[in-house]
């Protein structure tokens, strides 16, 4: 008989079953015996131990229930909801708050995935709102546009939605206003007798840029600027739209963008231009009309045996192909990282139709600012050259005496009427400024005479674009382009290098008696600080905030860092001698004579105006 048989363990004793050893014998991992008589165990008898059971309660099996796959979701939603509801009243990090963004086929859901949807709806609620209960609205259906400031105040469909629903008077001030900037600026004409409604119902993505502009920093504008990235996202990516009204749309954006923008929004001056660019050549305004069915360009209607006919080009197409030109060439002067379109034949063409066969009241003053930026664009390019320091063409400096010439000349067939036009007049002397600076500030060998008589042009002229604007009218300041903030950012540098600038023959007096940057600086603030109080008037609004009242606060911070640099400059009265002249390299940003701050100093570039984006705009292009 094998020593593990029954009738053996009955004699000796049983093993205790699953759960029912002593403490002892569980504690020392051993078999706990059972004796037949009973009592303690064999092992806790032998050792003269008390032998007591455990208290132990085997885990019971519960059937799983046949809940569904969203019921558990839902119980893990409920565990979390609670979890964030307990901890609302402990400090948090700042992050951005959750949001859930409904899709539009969100409406065909099924009824028995309500439910889940409306958990997700109250988990982010109660990782967003404060300790009342606040009603949960349906989100955008796109991506919000909104800064870190604003995160925490996200935008509902609906508000978007109702940011264009106005009064009658409301509209009828803004599209008023906009119609006296459009004198400053005239890129298009709306007639008197256009209402808004009419304007909304025939061009309604132009109307939305037009409120975007007039309307000032505050919730409104958030919103419209939510609404004009919908629609731009809508209409000219997904749906692949080409019209005017877009095309009109961006370009006003454009043109007065610096009545849109503010800390924390968003970089758009390259996107919203090459969205522009895309509308441009898919309508074929970029090209002469004969030239939009050159063989190779378009091969079915040669294969089809039809003639192509030529399209005939309106006013209209010429001013929005011209204006994107001009805006283009603008930003890529302000931030280096945009291709202008290159002038050609057909844009010249369109001038001279436009100077000749103009229908619209300011065409004039439309095709003076295009003559005006043909040459500062050439100007720019030798500027651009300047700071590589490669001059396959020879010294820039020897084409400076073309282009002042050719600026004189459209000088003198402007009329008195149009060269006292502010926008005209502030693109003439900035254009004049930038020509003059041509070679200045690099190691090319300038006849002496040539160079000091290009130092005082460019300091008059740099002069003469501050007397035009602070001599402008508040009101009339209000509506001034882009380009006009653009010109004033690079006048300030341009002057700025004139008076650190160390030369043996250049007399700072000059400076000092004609063109002080520290007073024009001044002059600057005062000025903006006037403007937005007049800006809150036009729109009605208190302590809102607006371009003028940040530009106060940048142009302070600029002039307390030029101040030490700027006062040492003007009141020295050392002049270094050739021979001291020769051992400074005007090129290298961390030299200076007496310890003068040059360019590059302090994480400054001059070179390129990044530096003004804090003031124009948080834009990283």
């Amino acid at each position: 008989m094998s020593p593990s048989s029954p009738s053996v363990l009955s004699a000796t004793g049983a093993p205790a079953g699953y759960g029912r050893s002593c403490t002892n014998c569980s504690k020392a991992k051993c078999r706990c015996v059972v004796r037949p008589e009973g009592g303690s165990c064999q092992r806790c008898h032998r050792l003269d131990k008390p032998c007591q059971q455990i208290a132990a309660v085997r885990k019971r099996s519960y059937k799983k229930s046949n809940t569904s796959r969203t019921a558990q979701l839902e119980e893990k939603l409920e565990d979390l909801v609670t979890m964030l509801k307990a901890t609302q009243n402990h400090p948090r990090p700042d992050h951005p708050a959750l949001s859930s963004h409904h899709s539009p086929a969100s409406s065909t859901t099924p009824s028995s995935a309500q439910p889940f949807a409306t958990r997700l709806d109250s988990l982010a609620a109660a990782a967003t709102a404060s300790n009342s209960d606040a009603p949960e609205t349906p989100r955008c259906p796109y991506p919000c546009c909104f800064s870190k400031r604003d995160a925490a105040a996200p935008c509902s469909r609906e508000e978007v939605d109702q940011c264009l629903q106005m009064s009658d008077q409301e509209s009828d001030a803004k599209l008023n206003l906009f119609r006296e900037w459009l004198k400053k600026f005239p890129i298009m004409h709306i007639p008197d007798n256009v209402t808004p409604h009419h304007l909304q119902s025939q061009s309604p993505f132009l109307w939305l840029a037009i409120l975007n502009v007039t309307s000032p920093m505050n919730r409104l504008q958030v919103l419209l600027r939510e609404k004009f990235r919908q629609e731009i996202c809508l209409r000219i990516v997904m749906n692949h739209e080409r019209n005017m009204d877009l095309l009109w749309g961006l370009l006003t954006y454009l043109c007065w963008a610096t009545s849109s923008t503010g800390p924390g929004v968003r970089p758009f001056l390259v996107m919203y231009s090459e969205l522009a660019s895309t509308i441009i050549y898919d309508l074929g305004l970029g090209r002469a009309p004969h030239e939009e069915y050159r063989p190779g360009f378009c091969i079915q209607p040669m294969v089809a045996g039809l003639a192509p006919t030529a399209k005939q080009r309106t006013n209209e197409e010429r001013r929005a192909m011209l204006t994107l030109w001009f805006m283009k060439s603008t930003i890529s002067s302000f931030s280096g990282k945009l291709e202008t379109m290159t002038w050609g034949p057909y844009m010249d063409e369109c001038v001279e139709i436009l100077d000749c066969h103009g229908d619209l009241p300011y065409d004039d003053v439309f095709v003076a600012l295009m003559k005006i930026q043909v040459i500062g664009e050439e100007a720019q390019k030798l500027l651009r050259t300047d700071t590589r320091g490669i001059y396959d063409q020879g010294p820039t400096h020897i084409f400076k005496a073309g282009l002042v010439h050719r600026l004189n000349q459209i000088r003198e067939k402007l009329s008195p009427d149009l060269f006292s036009h502010r926008v005209v007049r502030a693109q003439f002397h900035h254009v004049e400024t930038h020509i003059h600076s041509i070679g200045l500030f690099t190691n090319q060998k300038i006849p002496a005479a040539s160079r000091i008589a290009s130092m005082h042009a460019c300091a008059l002229a740099a002069k003469a674009w501050y007397d035009n604007y602070l001599d402008t009218h508040l009101t009339e300041a209000l509506g001034l382009p882009f380009t006009v903030y653009v010109s004033m950012s690079r006048t300030q540098v341009t002057l700025y290098k004139l008076t650190v600038l160390e030369d043996p023959a250049w007399d700072k007096e000059i400076l000092r008696s004609t063109a002080n940057l520290l007073d024009l600086l001044d002059a600057l603030i005062a000025k903006f600080q006037k403007l937005a109080d007049v800006w809150n008037d036009v729109v009605q609004t208190e302590n809102e905030g607006c371009t003028f009242g940040k530009g106060v606060v940048m142009m302070q911070r600029i002039r307390d860092f030029w101040e030490p640099t700027l006062s040492r400059a003007l009141r020295c009265s050392y002049l270094p001698s050739p021979e001291d002249s020769q051992h400074f390299n005007l090129l290298d940003p961390q030299e200076g004579p007496d310890g003068m701050l040059m360019d590059g100093q302090q994480g400054v570039d001059f070179q390129n105006m990044h530096w003004m984006t804090d003031y124009l705009g948080p834009w990283e292009f």
